[in-house]
């Protein structure tokens, strides 16, 4: 198996990964943050430092991916992955890496997206829109034959 994936990474990409990868956490934020509006305005009668907490909060998921967005632009906004049967090679403009398949502690798809995780929150995400017909049955049979993940 050889099949190379190039990802074009826009912000709007972004930040559907990042709202993808902290749903839960990300509805709780914005939980959070629209209490502590309602504390900045109906208690504190218009209190700056409740008022710019809650819109950070409120905010949080798109800031990340904001900040995210403009910290690895370094590498290009183009990224080429190669899925092999020994791992997932990542290039960028500036650097190429290897990964192993015992290096992801979970792999997982979404209706639109391979998730390949290496930490609580470093993953790598192929949309499935860029593999194309046979590249997306290669990578299904590989993936559930290996015992990457459940059939």
């Amino acid at each position: 198996m050889d099949i190379t994936i190039t990802v074009d990474i826009t912000l709007g990409k972004r930040l559907q990964y990042v709202r993808e990868r902290t749903f839960w956490i990300g509805w709780i934020a914005r939980l959070i943050g629209l209490g502590l509006l309602a504390l900045g305005i109906f208690v504190l009668n218009f209190d700056g430092f409740f008022l710019v907490l809650g819109v950070v909060y409120f905010f949080g998921p798109e800031l990340l991916a904001v900040i995210g967005h403009f910290a690895t632009r370094r590498f290009g906004k183009t990224y080429t992955y190669t899925l092999t049967e020994s791992g997932i090679e990542a290039t960028t403009a500036v650097s190429t890496t290897h990964l192993a398949w015992a290096a992801f502690k979970s792999i997982r798809q979404s209706h639109n997206s391979w998730r390949f995780g290496v930490s609580g929150i470093s993953a790598i995400v192929l949309p499935k829109s860029d593999f194309t017909p046979e590249q997306a049955a290669e990578w299904q049979t590989f993936v559930t034959t290996a015992g990457l993940i459940k059939a």
